[in-house]
């Protein structure tokens, strides 16, 4: 919890549960980028809670805000748990109010299923999934465009400004490159490109090399990729390493 500056009385008290990755399922820390995003947060809070430092010390008169943290770790099924723990325990069992995140659509999924259930709001600073855009989600808010929007402008690029009607694509399983690529692809045909081939892999997959063999068969020679931080890095050094891409 963080640093707290309470106003003078009364004020409210709002409980916030913070839907943040710091490690990958595997347990491997994730960027150093996207590990700092709860740090973020605490430092937000501080200010807002600060009323005397000058600093939006009109943000949210008369309230207090405090900060419970768990792990979505950008998979499912650690973002419905920790989705829980927020939800029901946290606090001594009080809960809280509202969720920040989480960062991956898959978790943010998971947890806007159970946060629907408890009529708790949650807001997303990253998940951009279009499923999240659907009814069974009426709890759930993002301040990021959704990816069938970011979709069609992926495909108007490739098509009017590079010039390009035919491609690959790959994306890995979970439900932001899933959903994602599925966009770009019904967009893609909108705009007369042709896809040659779409290939997928594994979140976390070490091997690339059956993917990338299936690039090339393709006979493409522009690749759209839609994937998380860790499997896009992993899937051009190998894509790099096989001479698929580069000078």
């Amino acid at each position: 919890t963080p640093p707290s500056y309470p106003p003078p009385p009364p004020f409210a008290v709002v409980r916030i549960g913070a839907l943040l990755p710091r490690q990958l399922p595997s347990g491997e820390l994730m960027h150093l980028g996207r590990a700092d995003e709860l740090t973020s947060v605490l430092m937000a809070i501080q200010e807002i809670n600060n009323k005397t430092d000058g600093v939006a010390d009109d943000l949210l008169p008369n309230t207090q805000l405090l900060l419970s943290y768990h792990d979505s770790r950008c998979d499912p099924d650690f973002g419905f748990d920790a989705a829980y723990e927020l939800l029901r325990r946290a606090f001594g069992g009080a809960g809280v109010h509202a969720l920040i995140g989480a960062l991956c659509s898959s978790a943010s999924i998971s947890a806007a299923r159970l946060s629907a259930l408890a009529d708790t709001p949650q807001v997303s600073h990253a998940s951009t999934s279009p499923e999240l855009s659907g009814d069974d989600f009426p709890f759930f808010a993002r301040v990021v465009s959704s990816d069938s929007l970011l979709s069609v402008g992926l495909a108007e690029t490739t098509r009017n400004l590079l010039g390009v009607k035919r491609v690959a694509t790959i994306a890995c399983t979970d439900a932001y490159c899933t959903a994602g690529m599925a966009a770009f692809e019904a967009a893609a045909s909108a705009q007369g490109i042709t896809v040659l081939e779409s290939v997928r892999f594994e979140n976390g997959q070490s091997n690339l090399g059956e993917p990338l063999a299936a690039l090339r068969a393709s006979r493409a020679t522009v690749f759209v990729t839609i994937a998380q931080a860790e499997d896009a890095d992993r899937l051009l050094e190998q894509a790099l390493g096989a001479r698929l891409v580069g000078p």
